[in-house]
C-alpha cells in the first residue's frame, strides 16, 4: 500500500506522537544491547547497554524470543499499559514498546 508522501509523514508522526514508540534490542541472555526511543516513558529508568532485562521487563521471562509475537494490552510492573512486538533478530530480538493507556481508559 502506498500513500501520498504528506500523508505517509502525517500518519508516521501521528503514530509517534500517540504511541511513543520505544525499541530495546536484547542478547539471548536477555542483556541489553541497545535501545532508542524514551525507555522513561514506559517506567523504565537506569536502563544502559549490559542491563539484565528480567528485572525490568519480568514478561520476557520464559518468552520464546525466536519467533514474532505480539502481547496486547500489558501493563507493566511499572504501571504502564502497552502493546509489546517481539521481533527475532538472529540471537538477539526487538522489543518494540507502544503506549496503549489511551485505549485502556
Amino acid at each position: 500500500m502506498s500513500f501520498p508522501t504528506r500523508i505517509a509523514e502525517y500518519l508516521q508522526r501521528d503514530f509517534s506522537n500517540r504511541s511513543q514508540p520505544c525499541c530495546l534490542l536484547i542478547d539471548a541472555n536477555l542483556k541489553l544491547v541497545e535501545d532508542w526511543g524514551d525507555h522513561r516513558h514506559f517506567g523504565f529508568s537506569g536502563l544502559e547497554a549490559g542491563s539484565d532485562m528480567r528485572a525490568a521487563a519480568p514478561f520476557l521471562i520464559g518468552m520464546s524470543l525466536d519467533i514474532p509475537q505480539f502481547l496486547p494490552m500489558v501493563t507493566l510492573s511499572t504501571g504502564a499499559t502497552c502493546h509489546i512486538h517481539l521481533v527475532p533478530n538472529g540471537d538477539q530480538c526487538y522489543i518494540v514498546l507502544l503506549d496503549a493507556s489511551e485505549e485502556f481508559a
